[in-house]
C-alpha cells in the first residue's frame, strides 16, 4: 500500500517484510482527462470547491493521487486523493489546465483504490465517518455489508450513502449504525421503531431514528430484552405513548441519571403495571 511521508511527492511502499521506500511517478495532466470516482471518496461539496478556487495556491495543494482507469467518457485517469482540489482547478482554470499528479501503479482494483484512499486521508486529515464507511463499503468490509443490507432489508437510508434526506425513517450516525450491530439490536431496534411510528405524521415521527432513540432502545433491550418479563408489543405501544419530540427530551433529562437515558423507557415501560409484571435492573443507573 501506497502512503504519504511528511513530504507530500514521497510516497512508503509498505511490503511485508520489506520497508521499501518509493516516489510514486509523476505525470502532468490535463484537468480535463481526470474524473471523481463514484463509489468511494468524498461527495462533491460544491461551496468547499469555491472557497479553493478562490484561494487556490500551488505551495499548499499537496498530492493529488490519480490511477490510470479509463471511463465510458473518454477520461482516462480516476482520482484517489485530491477530489476537491481537482474540482477546484476546472472551476479556476478551465478544462485545459495542466497539473501535476502522482500516478499509481498499474492493476489496482477498486477496492485497492479505496483502500489507497481511505488511509491516505485517514493519515492526512480527518474523514467523515460516512466517508470511511463509504470506502468500507467499496473495499467489501463484511460489517459494514451487514449493515447496509439491514437497513435495506428495514427500508431505512444511511444519509450520505444511500440517501439524502434527513427524516424519519433515515439514519445519519455511522457510529449508532456500528454500536448497534455490534451488540446484534441493529434490526430489532429499526423494525421496532418503524412498528412504533410508521404511518403517523412527521410532527409525531420526525426524530424516530435520531441518535437518542436509537441508543435508549438498544440499551433497553441490552438490558431487558432476555427478561421473562418482556413484551414487544408492550414497549411497542410504550413508545407510541408519546411523539419523538419528546420523547427526545424525555431521554435527555433521564441520561443524567441512566445508561442512554434508558431509565425514563423503562418507568413508562412499567407505568401501570403490577409490581410482579415490572421490569427492574439497577444496572441501567450512573453510579
Amino acid at each position: 500500500m501506497f502512503t504519504k511521508t511528511k513530504s507530500y511527492d514521497e510516497n512508503t511502499e509498505i511490503i511485508k517484510g520489506n520497508p521499501t521506500l518509493k516516489e510514486l511517478e509523476k505525470i502532468v495532466v490535463k484537468v480535463n482527462d481526470c474524473y471523481v470516482p463514484e463509489n468511494y471518496g468524498r461527495p462533491i461539496v460544491q461551496h468547499h470547491v469555491n472557497v479553493l478556487a478562490a484561494i487556490f495556491d500551488f505551495k499548499k495543494v499537496g498530492e493529488i493521487t490519480i490511477s490510470k482507469i479509463p471511463n465510458q467518457n473518454g477520461k482516462l485517469y480516476e482520482i484517489c486523493d485530491g477530489n476537491h482540489r481537482h474540482q477546484a482547478m476546472q472551476k479556476k482554470y478551465g478544462n485545459d489546465f495542466q497539473f501535476k499528479a502522482s500516478l499509481l501503479p498499474d492493476g489496482l482494483s477498486e477496492k485497492q483504490r479505496a483502500e489507497e484512499y481511505k488511509i491516505r486521508n485517514k493519515n492526512v486529515q480527518p474523514m467523515k465517518p460516512v466517508d470511511l464507511f463509504r470506502a468500507d463499503w467499496v473495499m467489501e468490509d463484511k460489517k459494514t455489508h451487514e449493515i447496509v443490507d439491514i437497513c435495506n432489508k428495514t427500508g431505512t437510508q444511511i444519509i450520505g450513502f444511500s440517501g439524502k434526506t434527513k427524516s424519519y425513517p433515515n439514519i445519519a450516525s455511522i457510529r449508532d449504525l456500528n454500536d448497534l450491530h455490534h451488540v446484534g439490536n441493529l434490526e430489532k431496534v429499526i423494525k421496532i421503531l418503524r412498528k412504533s411510528f410508521d404511518g403517523s405524521p412527521k410532527s409525531v415521527n420526525k426524530k424516530g431514528t435520531t441518535s437518542s432513540m436509537l441508543r435508549c432502545l438498544n440499551r433497553f433491550l441490552v438490558f431487558f430484552e432476555k427478561d421473562k418479563l418482556f413484551k414487544e408489543e408492550k414497549l411497542i405501544d410504550t413508545l407510541k405513548k408519546y411523539d419523538t419530540i419528546t420523547w427526545v427530551g424525555m431521554i435527555t433529562q433521564s441520561a443524567q441519571f441512566s445508561s442512554e437515558g434508558v431509565g425514563v423507557l423503562k418507568d413508562e415501560y412499567n407505568r401501570g403495571l403490577k409490581q410482579n409484571y415490572r421490569l427492574e435492573n439497577p444496572n441501567i443507573y450512573i453510579k
